[in-house]
């Protein structure tokens, strides 16, 4: 998995307090909604390490998958069936 993870803080807390609008920070935003508030409605992300790109031996032809969660999202995802399944399934858990 990808060694530049620096964990939750990339992807949701870096925006908690600002007051910034989120097309300051993305153009392709059109409403008038804040960085803080987009961060809300982003519940997690997931990681997808797909090795069959450069893989050698079909054995080695495998996809792993990690996730972080927002636990100040709007809609969390800790507990929920995907959270479930994906810790089921072996996912890391890089909240």
């Amino acid at each position: 998995m990808g060694d530049g993870f620096r964990g939750q803080d990339q992807f949701f807390n870096s925006y908690l307090g600002s007051a910034d609008l989120a097309s300051k920070f993305n153009r392709k935003v059109k409403s008038n909604i804040s960085a803080r508030d987009v961060t809300k409605h982003l519940s997690g992300v997931i990681f997808l390490d797909d090795s069959s790109a450069t893989a050698k031996d079909p054995k080695q032809i495998n996809v792993e998958a990690s996730f972080v969660w927002n636990k100040n999202a709007i809609h969390p995802l800790v507990g929920h069936p995907l959270d479930v399944e994906l810790q089921r399934r072996g996912a890391l858990d890089r909240s």
